[in-house]
């Protein structure tokens, strides 16, 4: 809602990959400077806070992987990576459900990164993740009513080592991912850790469609 657009436009032969903005709901643009050391290391990953449209999130190339965030609606950036230990990304492009505020609670922050669900409830000051994943989990969205019931999307198609999976399946979690209950997916079974799965295959299309769930 409101009438700032952002777009994270991607890289041609000839010109970086850069974000662009409009305050007329996309009458008219203008190009923000990208945050990070070079121009390089940008790629366009983008994720706009659902409760203020002034804040916006960005990351870099997988080679550098930086967080950052915008409370100016791009005009400056800083790094919220926790004085740059964790080094995390909005990764990879397409799956824009990687990270996560709460609606309500804007410094209740989530993020998938590194086979890690990451946890912040202070602006990104700070992160942790309470429990290893014992899957690979791509995409993820929560209620806003309770943003400690995950629900949590498994896209990958390859060929992951043991104890990964290769099918598509919904979970959901209450605790930090140490425990996933599969109730959806391709081959979504007691495997998976759920025996009540409704047989559904996602068939790889619209990662991130896969997750559509109510701020309720």
């Amino acid at each position: 809602e409101g009438d700032v657009v952002y777009a994270a436009i991607n890289n041609t032969i000839t010109e970086q990959p850069r974000l662009a903005r409009s305050v007329d709901q996309g009458a008219t643009w203008e190009t923000l400077d990208t945050p990070g050391p070079g121009g390089d290391e940008f790629r366009n990953r983008l994720h706009v806070d659902q409760s203020d449209q002034a804040v916006v999130y960005t990351s870099c190339h997988p080679a550098f992987p930086r967080l950052y965030r915008s409370i100016d609606h791009g005009d400056t950036w800083q790094r919220v990576d926790q004085g740059e230990t964790i080094s995390m990304n909005i990764e990879p492009v397409g799956y824009h459900s990687t990270l996560r505020p709460s609606y309500s609670n804007p410094a209740l922050v989530r993020a998938v990164w590194g086979a890690l669900l990451w946890a912040s409830e202070d602006y990104c000051a700070s992160w942790s993740y309470p429990n290893p994943m014992t899957q690979f989990l791509r995409t993820f969205k929560f209620l806003d009513s309770n943003p400690y019931l995950l629900y949590m999307g498994r896209t990958n198609s390859g060929t992951p080592p043991p104890p990964f999976h290769n099918a598509h399946v919904i979970f959901i979690t209450e605790d930090q991912g140490l425990t996933l209950h599969a109730k959806a997916g391709a081959n979504a079974h007691e495997n998976d850790g759920a025996g009540d799965s409704i047989p559904w295959n996602c068939g790889g299309a619209a990662a991130d469609g896969v997750l559509i769930v109510s701020r309720l």
